[in-house]
């Protein structure tokens, strides 16, 4: 997957033209290119890797991770405290100024999996805490749903472009 090359172009026609015209048809074509795209991620810096892969992800070279690496992904917050997981669809989308140092490239709906894996986490801590025995389950649903809607809304009205 290092050296697939991104061509989204049809994504992007399709979001501008759900940004012109938010109709209904218009987001499922948005929602139906997207699951077969690939994407770019900000990522920190995966930890334990060779000098060669870190030499070549310096030099904006793409690599193949190792299956055991840990992905970390770079969030950003806004001023009221909310945090966004970027994702761009092109290299031309990403800031000169860019705070993460590194990108992966994934297909969105590993993107998602990584987003949700996070709240995940929390959830057997949230369980113990409102002593909540049963339906863990359709809470777990409802936050991954949450999830996902609040992160379709911030990439459709483009809340982070300027970051």
């Amino acid at each position: 997957m290092a050296d697939q090359k991104f061509d989204n172009t049809k994504l992007e026609e399709a979001v501008e033209a759900f940004v012109q015209d938010r109709q209904k048809d218009k987001y499922a074509a948005v929602m139906g290119i997207l699951e077969k795209s690939m994407i770019l991620m900000p990522t920190m810096k995966p930890e334990g890797l060779d000098e060669e892969t870190e030499k070549l992800m310096k030099e904006g070279k793409p690599v193949q991770l190792p299956k055991e690496t840990k992905i970390m992904p770079c969030l950003l917050r806004n001023e009221a405290g909310g945090q966004a997981l970027p994702i761009f669809t092109s290299t031309a989308q990403i800031p000169d100024d860019r705070k993460s140092p590194a990108l992966m490239g994934l297909p969105f709906f590993g993107c998602l999996s990584i987003a949700l894996a996070e709240v995940l986490d929390g959830i057997p801590i949230f369980a113990r805490r409102v002593k909540l025995k049963m339906g863990v389950s359709i809470a777990v649903l409802a936050v991954a749903l949450g999830k996902i809607a609040g992160s379709l809304v911030y990439f459709v009205n483009g809340f982070f472009e300027g970051i």
